[in-house]
């Protein structure tokens, strides 16, 4: 029996006069994770790829292409299965699509080879950026459908969802130099067991990967209440810069996440410490109304490669962020495009601030929050 692989590749690009894309890849999610299969029967699957990027309406992402591999060695299975991948954009979150299917006696050969747990992993990639993270799904393979139910153990732990925030509820935080800072982990999962994972941080740097290292572990029983929430120690804030932040699963299937690089391994969040005397001032507007072609402008800051702009508002007892832009060093000024205006409400009071990188990424400076007024 033969196979091929119809590669798909898909970009996702929304576009903005006068911008350019800030749309590193956080996170990437599959749905569902798991997944049983039978030895013998075709397996088919409508897999959904939650891909959640830093900016609702800049940026895309891209995939080249799945592969299966045996999920506890890690070994490619070099099987090749023609994939349609179709896509949705929902704010900061693209949708996408696939169908996955593997024919019935390819599941029985790899049964038969003693396989019993099957990754198909996906990478996505910012098209800005370059940078990518992947997503797994795992296939637990039985003899039968008998089998199946046995080897499902609903009695075991089974992490099902995780969301990463700090514990503001924000998803993006600006400290200041030495603050107290810590992060906040909700878990949904099945059954009941110990948890195991690791706390682990990447500090600024000037090198193209971020080296990780670990913060704390946790060991911790799990009763079948189906959510908890656990407290990261408390985060580095001594260095301006850009940290990333992470928490990985230890997979007591055997599962490898080492690098905590897929999905269903971990989930990850970024923070900025900017310099105590860094600021930038001369936010305009302030205290007043902006129309849907508003401009938005501030002090330059000397070498700056690119200004973030954030817009947000405030819901309840916390911050939600609405929109946001990236804008070239070179110009401290940004008008509202049509698109970004489509995230605005007229009549809705919202905040605006900006933080200024240099071109290795690294936090040059910030501003206090301004608020506006947007009339249509």
């Amino acid at each position: 029996m033969s196979h091929h692989f119809a590669c798909v590749f898909v970009t996702l690009v929304l576009a903005g006069a006068g911008t350019v894309a800030y749309a590193d890849v956080l996170a990437v999610r599959a749905g569902p994770a798991q997944a049983p299969a039978t030895a013998g029967q075709e397996f088919t699957l409508t897999l959904n790829w939650q891909v959640t990027q830093d900016a609702a309406d800049r940026g895309g992402v891209r995939s080249p292409g799945g592969a299966f591999f045996n999920a506890l060695s890690g070994a490619p299975l070099g099987l090749a299965v023609p994939t349609t991948l179709e896509s949705t954009v929902t704010g900061r979150q693209r949708l996408l699509t696939e169908q996955v299917s593997v024919d019935g006696d390819t599941l029985a050969a790899w049964y038969r080879q003693g396989i019993r747990r099957v990754g198909y992993r996906r990478p996505f990639i910012a098209v800005a950026s370059g940078r990518a993270q992947s997503g797994q799904l795992v296939i637990s393979l039985s003899r039968s459908t008998l089998d199946a139910a046995r080897d499902a153990g609903p009695g075991e732990l089974r992490v099902l969802r995780m969301e990463l925030a700090f514990s503001s509820g924000r998803r993006i935080e600006l400290p200041a130099r030495d603050s107290k800072l810590t992060a906040q982990l909700t878990l949904s999962y099945a059954g009941s067991g110990i948890l195991r994972g690791r706390w682990q941080i990447a500090e600024p740097s000037s090198a193209s990967s971020a080296f990780f290292h670990t913060l704390g572990f946790v060991r911790q029983s799990l009763a079948p209440t189906q959510r908890t929430t656990l407290v990261s120690p408390r985060l580095p804030t001594g260095l301006g810069g850009r940290y990333a932040l992470r928490f990985c699963l230890e997979d007591s299937t055997g599962l490898r996440s080492d690098d905590c690089a897929d999905s269903s391994a971990g989930v990850s969040i970024l923070y900025d410490v900017a310099p105590d005397e860094a600021a930038i001032g001369g936010l305009a507007p302030n205290g007043s109304s902006t129309g849907n072609t508003g401009v938005f402008r501030w002090r330059a800051i000397p070498g700056s490669a690119i200004y973030q702009l954030q817009i947000v508002r405030s819901v309840a007892d916390r911050t939600e962020f609405v929109t946001g832009l990236l804008v070239p060093g070179t110009s401290p000024t940004a008008a509202l495009s049509p698109l970004t205006a489509s995230k605005l409400v007229g009549g809705q009071r919202y905040y605006w601030r900006v933080t200024a990188h240099g071109a290795d990424g690294h936090l040059l400076a910030r501003s206090e929050s301004a608020e506006f007024v947007y009339r249509p």
